[in-house]
């Protein structure tokens, strides 16, 4: 158990159960006592000094964080000063959310990855589901994959609000913090579940 509650501690982004674990006769009471200690460990963690100790005071000064750290950091201290219930992050390929998940915000992150239709030499390919597969790695993200035929930005928001509300508990009035492009300019807003 101090094993899995160190590893969190220590800010790994996903735990790896070996094959005893699949193999064995209690594979989903191992994974259910995982998550609990997981769970606990959480709560001793210290987001706060996790956060200080990512970007360098240095970069800062020269003018060297990119526009993606400056919106997730900005994102991640927001959510924390509001008191967010949930930051949600509209991506095409879950740069963003990862970069918020470096952070270590102590809410959930929905990486909600607007899927984006390709033309290889042969035929469409509809992009976007392996980017949210691939969010699942980081800590705290849980992707999402928009509708390619309805991505008008206000009816996403509210199916990330639903979600929110059916999965995770949260109530009308909670604060969202939510990193979005609108016109091509990248914004960080703190908006209330309806």
């Amino acid at each position: 158990a101090t094993d899995v509650a160190n590893a969190v501690l220590d800010g790994a982004d996903a735990l790896l159960l070996g094959a005893e674990t699949l193999r064995g006769n209690f594979a989903s009471e191992t994974v259910a006592m995982v998550r609990k200690i997981c769970r606990e460990a959480e709560r001793f963690y210290d987001h706060e000094s996790f956060y200080n100790a990512q970007i360098s005071q240095r970069k800062i000064e020269a003018g060297e964080v990119s526009q993606a750290e400056a919106l997730a950091s900005s994102a991640v201290r927001a959510g924390t000063k509001v008191g967010a219930k949930l930051i949600v992050v509209f991506t095409r390929t879950g740069e963003t959310a990862r970069m918020v998940s470096k952070y270590r915000a102590p809410m959930p992150v929905v990486s909600l990855v607007i899927p984006h239709l390709r033309q290889d030499s042969i035929r469409w390919v509809l992009e976007g589901e392996s980017d949210a597969r691939g969010a699942l790695l980081a800590r705290g993200i849980v992707p999402m994959l928009a509708n390619p035929q309805n991505s008008e930005a206000n009816s996403l928001i509210q199916m990330v609000f639903d979600f929110a509300k059916k999965k995770a508990g949260l109530v009308i009035g909670d604060r969202v913090v939510i990193i979005q492009k609108l016109s091509g300019t990248a914004i960080v807003k703190v908006q209330e579940l309806t």
